[in-house]
């Protein structure tokens, strides 16, 4: 849910919100493959405070909704509202 908060752990002892700011629209590609399979991509957009950069890996996060994960973040941005990163998906769907 887009505006969700986010608690990130960076380090152990350490935890702080990223909003979630976007999702883009899934679009859906042919696989390159044979046999017709189709991948699902779609982005993450999360905006986290200006003062606090976290390099792109891996980092554990904790939401009420999804309880806790791991997600691969990449910072692509930083403006006035804050630093904005994302996480990519590319997932195959099977044959269509």
């Amino acid at each position: 849910m887009v505006n969700a908060k986010w608690r990130v752990l960076p380090a152990a002892g350490d935890s702080f919100e990223l909003e979630l700011a976007a999702v883009t629209p899934q679009r859906l590609t042919p696989s390159g493959h044979t046999g017709g399979v189709v991948n699902e991509q779609f982005t993450l957009v999360l905006l986290g405070p200006a003062d606090r950069l976290l390099p792109q890996r891996i980092y554990s996060f904790e939401t009420a909704s999804l309880g806790q994960f791991e997600l691969f973040i990449v910072p692509v941005g930083r403006d006035a509202s804050g630093i904005r990163y994302e996480a990519a998906f590319n997932r195959p769907l099977g044959a269509r």
